[in-house]
C-alpha cells in the first residue's frame, strides 16, 4: 500500500517486502524535539511494521523536521536503512554517492563498480529484498532518498522509472 502523512489510496499487493521512503526538499537535523508529531510518528511506525511493501512520499515546507522525524523513527524502531541525500550534481557523481550509501547500508552485497543508472540501483534494492526473503529475514529493506527533486533533475524520467519499478516490485 501507499502510506503518507496525507492519506493515499491503496497501491497493490505485496510480493517482496520493501519500504522506500522518499523525502522531498528536506533540511536535516540530529535530534530536534518533535511537537504534535505523534500521528506522523505512528503512521511511519505502522508502515515499518507492515508485512506488505510500502512506499511513503513525505513532502512539505523546508525546515519543519521531516528528515529528522524519519531518521528518529527509523532509529527508534531499530530498522537498518539506506539514507541518501541527493545534491545538485551531475548524474554520474550522484550515482557514485548513491553507490557509496548502498555499500554502507548493505555491506553483504558486492558491487564491483558504481551504479551506472538509477535503474541498476533499484535492481540492487530489489536484489537485497529478495535475498532477505530467501533467507526468511523479516527485516524490511528501507531506503530514504532525501532531496529527491535534485536526483530527478539530473535524470529525466526518474520519477516514471521509479513508479514503474515500484509497480513491478511491490
Amino acid at each position: 500500500t501507499c502510506r503518507s502523512v496525507i492519506p493515499t489510496p491503496p497501491c497493490g499487493q505485496n510480493t517482496i517486502t520493501i519500504s522506500i521512503i522518499l523525502t522531498i526538499l528536506i533540511v536535516n537535523s540530529l535530534h530536534p524535539p518533535f511537537h504534535n508529531r505523534e500521528r506522523e510518528r505512528h503512521s511511519l511506525q505502522q508502515t515499518l511494521r507492515s508485512p506488505r511493501s510500502e512506499l511513503v512520499i513525505l513532502y512539505g515546507r523546508r525546515g519543519v523536521g521531516k528528515s529528522a522525524l524519519l531518521r528518529r523513527v527509523l532509529e527508534d524502531e531499530g530498522v537498518p536503512f539506506l539514507y541518501h541525500r541527493a545534491v545538485r550534481r551531475t548524474l554520474p557523481l550522484q550515482l557514485a554517492a548513491l553507490t557509496d550509501d548502498f555499500r554502507a547500508a548493505f555491506p553483504g552485497v558486492f558491487l564491483p563498480q558504481p551504479f551506472g543508472t538509477f535503474s541498476t540501483f533499484l535492481d540492487g534494492v530489489a536484489f537485497e529484498a529478495q535475498a532477505r526473503q530467501d533467507r526468511a529475514n523479516p527485516t524490511p529493506v528501507c531506503v530514504v532518498i532525501d532531496e529527491l527533486p535534485y536526483l530527478a533533475d539530473a535524470e529525466p524520467g526518474l520519477l516514471t522509472l521509479l513508479q514503474h519499478w515500484w509497480d513491478d516490485n511491490k
